[in-house]
């Protein structure tokens, strides 16, 4: 992941944009952007039998990022290279042809990183004068939700650590079992000024896992890990699922009744205390969890 300066654009990684060939040395200008704003969905019916009207639960869409963005470049046939190469990215075909994926745009304004997941939208050109290497389009960003994102992420692993057992006390008769429970915690920052998605795996050998944020949400998945597996729980909009690392098998149903939903899976801004619970007759076992900060401003 490159590291942007402050007005440079990023898109999926590949598409550099900044302040041109003279100031950051890209091929492209990007002029001041337009964040849209992301509507609120609230179902607003007429009150029966009454005056005024009532609304539903209200929940936000995604936004438009609108940006003008200028080739800039030296010659005829430089711009026109870099005006394929811009709209080529912005049609975005691998993203597009796959129901779910999204890209992702990056900027540095005023040394703040940021971040929004979404899809390419319209791209159309305003004026030409390709033949000195200049070509002015306007193009969109239409985001998955209403928030940006940091463009690092906070991690923490949270070993575990077996209760402390005494001895079997004998004889013992008929057929048993030893299982070792524990518990292990550890403390997460998060910055930010909007609750952030909470992403974590656990690695196996474990028996139940139980991840908890105390005092706010926890979820259980009722399988076993082996030693060499681990599954990956993933929140976000964009990449929501419960799969195990090494075939992608599909284990969102393995959730408990009294877990926390996906799409509830989120940690306010601050410090929160993570804890990891279940049976691990080796100690070997963890979770590691990953925040990326969400912000109301770009």
């Amino acid at each position: 992941m490159a590291v942007l300066l402050d007005r440079q654009w990023e898109l999926d990684g590949s598409l550099l944009m900044g302040r041109g060939q003279f100031r950051d040395g890209t091929k492209y200008i990007v002029g001041t952007p337009e964040f849209g704003e992301a509507d609120v969905r609230d179902d607003p019916t007429n009150a029966p039998r009454a005056d005024g009207q009532i609304w539903g639960r209200g929940h936000r869409g995604g936004r438009t990022i609108t940006l003008e963005i200028t080739v800039d470049c030296y010659t005829k046939a430089e711009g026109r290279a870099a005006a394929a190469a811009l709209e080529a990215a912005w049609d975005a075909e691998s993203v597009r042809s796959v129901p779910g994926a999204v890209s992702v745009l990056r900027w540095n304004w005023a040394g703040e990183p940021r971040r929004v997941y979404g899809r390419t939208g319209k791209l159309a050109p305003t004026s030409t004068f390709d033949h000195q290497g200049r070509i002015d389009y306007v193009a969109e960003f239409n985001t998955v939700d209403n928030l940006y994102y940091g463009d690092s992420t906070a991690q923490l692993v949270v070993p575990f650590v077996p209760a402390q057992l005494g001895g079997l006390i004998g004889p013992q008769t008929g057929g048993w079992a030893a299982t070792t429970a524990g518990i292990a915690s550890g403390q997460l920052s998060v910055s930010g000024s909007k609750p952030a998605w909470l992403s974590w795996t656990v690695r196996g050998p474990i028996q139940q896992p139980t991840i908890e944020l105390v005092g706010m949400w926890s979820a259980t998945l009722n399988t076993t890990i082996a030693y060499d597996q681990a599954i990956t729980v993933e929140p976000t909009p964009w990449a929501r699922g419960v799969r195990r690392v090494s075939d992608g098998a599909n284990f969102a149903g393995d959730f408990t009744a009294t877990s926390q939903r996906l799409s509830q899976m989120r940690v306010p801004p601050g410090t929160a205390q993570v804890l990891l619970r279940g049976f691990d007759p080796t100690g070997t076992s963890s979770v590691t969890t990953s925040v990326r900060p969400a912000h109301s401003t770009y």
